[in-house]
């Protein structure tokens, strides 16, 4: 099996995570040149929101994690009211 490494040409957003103590803990890997920073700061400021969720209610499909994150507005979505 050939062996995987994280390097920066290889990857455009990485997320490893692990469970220890019942603590979630993870580090993020992002490739600045794919994604913009304030953009990688919204995830990962919003990302404890969708977890919680999730874990409260498994069933929940993009369109609900949708909402929670952001109203629902889809990206390009304009808001005409």
């Amino acid at each position: 099996m050939e062996s995987f490494a994280m390097q920066p040409f290889n990857l455009d957003l990485y997320l490893a995570m692990h469970e220890r103590n019942v603590v979630l803990n993870g580090i993020w890997l992002f490739s600045p040149e794919a994604i913009d920073r304030r953009v990688m700061g919204a995830i990962v400021k919003a990302f404890p929101r969708i977890v919680a969720a999730v874990i409260d209610d498994p069933a929940l499909d993009l369109d609900a994690i949708r909402v929670l994150v952001h109203g629902g507005v889809r990206a390009g979505e304009v808001d005409d009211a």
